[in-house]
């Protein structure tokens, strides 16, 4: 999606926007902010005014008010049912399309295309789990268990304990040998181009199967 196009969908937040401020009772990142005015939902959506208007031009502090946490709890209380963080999405993605790319996910973009995962680890720590199994499941069949980056590197005994109850309830399951990253993160950074290319390599090495679980 071009910068015009990003900036047309954003328009749709930022006109509905009553700028009332109830989302600011409500919203984590302001708490721990001092309670600056631009670390808040509403902040955020007069940030991203200023970009639509041209009062304000694509720079890294705007990126650093931008990118929170995503909890959603500003929607929640919003009183035009708006669904803020799109919005806060289509600001991350129309800064990256003009260059402004914090180093922090630059790193991650870097992380997820040299290692397909987040966490710059080595691939082979996905499958590591694996070996807690009395036996090696397999990696074809029609049921497969898409265990995740996170899960596989952060929660071991997470992706364990899934691969136990999948196995029981649905009999034969198989888990893959080389997952790659889902490409979620890139998304929620903004890089769609990327997130696409990613999603195309997870859809690939799911052909085959009928069911995905995960």
């Amino acid at each position: 999606m071009s910068s015009k196009d990003l900036m047309s969908k954003l328009n749709e937040y930022i006109e509905s926007c009553k700028k009332c401020g109830f989302c600011k009772s409500i919203c984590p990142v302001l708490k721990v902010s001092d309670r600056i005015e631009t670390y808040s939902p509403r902040g955020r959506i007069l940030l991203l005014q200023g970009l639509y208007e041209g009062l304000l031009k694509p720079r890294e502090y705007l990126a650093r008010r931008l990118y929170c946490t995503l909890c959603g709890y500003c929607s929640i209380k919003c009183i035009s049912g708006l669904e803020l963080t799109e919005a806060y999405l289509i600001g991350r993605s129309f800064l990256m399309e003009n260059g402004v790319v914090l180093d922090v996910i630059s790193n991650l973009i870097k992380s997820i295309v040299s290692t397909d995962n987040p966490y710059n680890v080595d691939p082979s720590i996905k499958t590591m789990w694996l070996d807690y199994l009395p036996e090696k499941p397999p990696t074809k069949g029609k049921v497969v268990y898409w265990v995740g980056c996170t899960t596989s590197i952060r929660r071991p005994d997470s992706a364990l304990a899934a691969y136990e109850l999948i196995k029981t309830l649905v009999g034969s399951v198989a888990v893959l040998d080389s997952e790659p990253c889902c490409g979620w993160p890139l998304y929620l950074a903004g890089d769609v181009d990327g997130y696409k290319s990613q999603v195309g390599k997870a859809l690939k090495v799911l052909e085959g199967f009928d069911v995905v679980i995960t």
